[in-house]
């Protein structure tokens, strides 16, 4: 089990290269005038809006993950903690259920030399934050809009389904690796 993850984390060496590639493959296949074009043709107010609330919102963010680090007493400069966010704010983009934040993990091993199941649990658990506001403002929707009441229902089933499933994967993660990194 450990040298799958000695192995996990010399592929995590080559996510700077194949964010570059990514982001290049982008502006290929959209075409750089396309995306130019979308810009100059966005409402400016609202790109201004926009861009003024995205600091506000990374140093929120990158503020309540320093809170859960410190909880597991993890100490990380702010600086690097906001870099990292960011960093993995671009793979969460561009990977399929923000799979991308958990790049996040050998930059904290590499900084402090913790197990990479500490790493994990703090990154994990911001994940699980972000997923239990969701779930909150579903039931704040279901009580407050009705009317979707049959679509709320439904989705909370999925939700339920998802944290039922998200638990065992915990459980079993926990048992398997929790002594052997």
């Amino acid at each position: 089990k450990v040298v799958f993850f000695g192995e996990l984390m010399k592929i995590f060496k080559f996510f700077p290269l194949i964010g570059i590639a990514l982001f290049i493959a982008i502006i290929y296949f959209a075409g750089p005038q396309k995306i130019l074009s979308a810009f100059l043709s966005a409402n400016l107010i609202f790109l201004l809006i926009a861009f003024l609330f995205f600091f506000p919102i990374i140093l929120l963010q990158a503020f309540k993950w320093s809170l859960l680090l410190k909880s597991q007493s993890i100490k990380l400069d702010f600086g690097f903690i906001i870099k990292i966010f960011l960093i993995s704010s671009f793979y969460a983009a561009v990977t399929p259920g923000k799979l991308g934040t958990f790049v996040r993990i050998p930059y904290i091993k590499k900084k402090t030399g913790k197990s990479l199941s500490d790493c994990a649990i703090s990154v994990l658990m911001d994940r699980l934050m972000d997923i239990f506001s969701l779930v909150f403002l579903t039931v704040v929707g279901f009580i407050v809009f009705p009317v979707l009441t049959e679509f709320l229902q439904f989705l909370n089933e999925i939700l339920a389904v998802f944290f039922l499933a998200l638990i065992v994967v915990l459980v079993i993660f926990k048992k398997n690796y929790s002594y052997s990194v």
